[in-house]
């Protein structure tokens, strides 16, 4: 019977290069593929998990208003970072930790509010931070002007000739006081760490008819007081920080002269703020009454600047001339209504742009638009 052979012989080295060879132009390309797909997947998912979370905080907006979400941003629930608006006020908002399904996100959220004709003009409710009644210091002053010219007359003692003996006291006219008495009013606001905002009102007033005696500290007499309110922060621009309200009798200064009224705001970078001067007196001022108001330092952005002091006087009889850093401004002038009259805005344009965590400015994930009625 025939034996079969086996056979032992194995691959030759040259076969088995070219076997590996072979199989690496085939597994390379294979693994690429593999790991763009597997890098192309991840990608996907990271776009649709950003577009998702940008749909969600788009709905959170819906859900807040977009007024509200303007207004106070931290009603979102996020994180937020930087917050800045610009004079035109659209504000641009850094919200941080974005949670997805994936991944955390950081989001840029810009809100221009778009008035034209859909804004609607409301009168706006201001709150009394600050409430300041001239009337005890007038009085005061007039006391104080009377006492000084009340006039002692004496005459010849008719059973001694040539000494005088007290007769009789002559008594000032009231009316003229008021008539001829100057005032100068000064608002001062400062800030301290442990009080935010403190007010000063400084009324000074002087003769300007001669024939008159002064009450001493070189022919003017003050009177001042203070008040303070805590819990204000820094207003941004357009609003008011704080209203200060001042009652008085605009009843000096007819003809010529005219009454003056400082405000001096050395804060004015963060905190504008309202003055209500509140005219008292019977009747209204007298004809020819005169009153300028100079507003020391105040935020400017060309047409957008917005009056601060409102009154019930004519306002053809007040004049209001802002300043910035002591540099006069334009001749803005007061409201001729005791209420501050604000365009709400009706329409907001909000953009949304999610990025990778740490990576705002870089390469947005996701990119939403919505416009939003009030």
């Amino acid at each position: 019977m025939k034996k079969l052979r086996s056979n032992t012989k194995g691959f030759s080295l040259v076969e088995l290069i070219v076997a590996v060879v072979i199989l690496g132009i085939i597994v390379v390309p294979l693994l690429h593929t593999l790991s763009t797909g597997a890098r192309t997947a991840r990608k996907s998912a990271d776009f649709s998990d950003a577009n998702i979370c940008a749909q969600s905080l788009a709905e959170r907006i819906r859900a807040k208003g977009a007024p509200v979400v303007y207004s106070d941003p931290t009603k979102l629930g996020y994180e937020l970072g930087e917050t800045t608006i610009s004079p035109d006020g659209t504000k641009t908002i850094e919200i941080s930790s974005i949670t997805g399904a994936t991944r955390e996100y950081d989001a840029l959220l810009t809100i221009k509010t778009n008035s034209g004709d859909n804004a609607l003009e409301l009168a706006k409710s201001n709150n009394m931070d600050a409430v300041f009644s001239m009337n005890y210091a007038d009085e005061k002053a007039i006391d104080e002007f009377y006492e000084a010219n009340i006039t002692a007359v004496y005459v010849e003692d008719p059973e001694n000739p040539g000494n005088t003996i007290f007769s009789h006291y002559e008594y000032p006219d009231r009316g003229e006081i008021k008539r001829n008495l100057h005032r100068g009013i000064e608002i001062n606001v400062t800030r301290s760490d442990s009080v935010p905002y403190e007010y000063t009102i400084t009324t000074g007033f002087s003769y300007t008819s001669t024939g008159f005696k002064n009450p001493g500290n070189g022919g003017s007499y003050t009177i001042s007081s203070a008040a303070a309110v805590s819990g204000l922060e820094p207003c941004e621009y357009g609003d008011a920080a704080f209203s200060v309200f001042l009652y008085y009798n605009a009843f000096y200064k007819a003809g010529v002269v005219s009454e003056s009224i400082t405000i001096k705001n050395p804060y004015y970078a963060d905190s504008d703020f309202n003055v209500f001067l509140v005219n008292t007196s019977d009747g209204g001022a007298e004809t020819g009454y005169m009153c300028s108001v100079d507003y020391i330092s105040q935020r400017f952005s060309g047409s957008e600047t917005r009056p601060r002091v409102f009154t019930n006087l004519k306002p053809d009889n007040v004049k209001y001339w802002p300043y910035e850093s002591g540099v006069q401004g334009k001749d803005i002038p007061v409201s001729g209504e005791l209420v501050e009259i604000a365009a709400q805005e009706r329409r907001y344009e909000i953009n949304i742009k999610l990025y990778a965590a740490a990576d705002i400015g870089g390469e947005a994930l996701a990119e939403l638009d919505l416009e939003l009625m009030a």
